[in-house]
């Protein structure tokens, strides 16, 4: 809910033809942080879940992607930084 209400978004505030107008979002570090925060997160509450594995790869696919995008001094800037 922090990263919606930070980057505006409101559920159910916009329907399909809105979102289609809609190119992308730029996210900083610390809301790609604050996400995989919440994908930890869910990684752990689905350990039990039998789809517990394509919760695993999404998350590493996801995580990947993310921390690709700054380098791991940034990285550690953040997780020493706990806003």
């Amino acid at each position: 809910m922090e990263i919606e209400m930070r980057l505006g978004v409101v559920p159910g505030a916009f329907g399909p033809d809105e979102l289609a107008d809609v190119d992308g979002v730029t996210l900083g570090i610390d809301d790609a942080a604050l996400l995989l925060d919440g994908m930890a997160f869910t990684e752990v509450a689905s350990a039990d879940l039998p789809w517990i594995d394509m919760v695993r790869w999404t998350s590493d696919f996801v995580t990947g992607e993310l921390r690709s995008h700054w380098s791991e001094a940034e990285w550690l800037d953040v997780a020493r930084d706990p806003r």
